[in-house]
């Protein structure tokens, strides 16, 4: 798959601690196009395609049960240098995006597995419940070592080509809910029209070409020519940033 809806807390969940933690990815989930409120254009809906990023964090103190915290943000599918997503690589790979870094695929999202940076975690209190939000990316510092994932990290791409049956069932009940909603996911699951197996009938000598009264063939419609798939693209990658 080629290149925020915070944790929620209260309950049984634990939100994640405020501050700035080491982590690491361990999803990169596609979403799909998702209807979004957008609040600073007078409450109009809007459709966008969405990823999401999860995260593990290396904190001090664990969850409860002794598992690390896992922290998520929903992203616009874009790499616009305005975007969000764009700006939290940036800083992720601690280093500006230039024309080079992309191929006529785009950037590739499953480079961000396994990949260790710091968080800046802040707080927010909604409805009497308390919400973790991821609110900067950064890379690591010099010295510091990537924290190795509990779980095998994954990429869920809706893709015809590289969407995987098993990875979506792993997901929860509401991601499942959110990602069924999408044209993607529905397309995905349409039923397949049906192939009609056609026997070919015995050769007939070939007909003499229609003709109109002035004794020309008739007008045959233009053929469009078919398209083409881009070309695959690897991106090279420089040893001094993550990717």
């Amino acid at each position: 798959m080629h290149l925020p809806k915070p944790t929620q807390g209260g309950g049984d969940f634990e939100p994640a601690p405020e501050g700035l933690h080491p982590a690491v990815c361990v999803a990169v989930i596609d979403l799909g196009t998702q209807e979004r409120i957008n609040s600073f254009k007078g409450g109009i809906t809007e459709k966008r395609r969405e990823i999401m990023i999860r995260w593990e964090l290396d904190t001090e103190t664990p969850m409860a049960d002794g598992r690390p915290f896992i922290i998520s943000r929903r992203y616009p599918f874009s790499m616009h240098e305005k975007a969000k997503l764009r700006e939290h690589l940036e800083g992720w790979r601690g280093k500006k995006f230039v024309e080079t870094d992309f191929g006529p695929g785009g950037f590739t999202l499953d480079k961000l597995l396994a990949v260790g940076c710091q968080l800046q975690v802040v707080h927010s209190e909604r409805d009497g419940k308390t919400y973790a939000n991821v609110e900067n990316v950064v890379k690591l510092g010099r010295g510091m070592a990537s924290p190795g994932p509990s779980v095998e990290p994954f990429l869920l791409s809706l893709d015809p080509h590289e969407f995987d049956r098993d990875l979506f069932e792993g997901l929860s009940e509401y991601l499942k809910t959110l990602i069924a909603k999408s044209p993607e996911y529905q397309a995905l699951t349409a039923p397949k029209p049906q192939t009609v197996r056609v026997v070919p009938a015995q050769a007939q000598p070939a007909a003499k070409p229609a003709t109109n009264d002035a004794g020309f063939g008739q007008p045959r419609g233009k053929v469009a020519p078919s398209g083409r798939n881009a070309p695959d693209f690897d991106d090279d990658l420089n040893d001094e940033i993550p990717f």
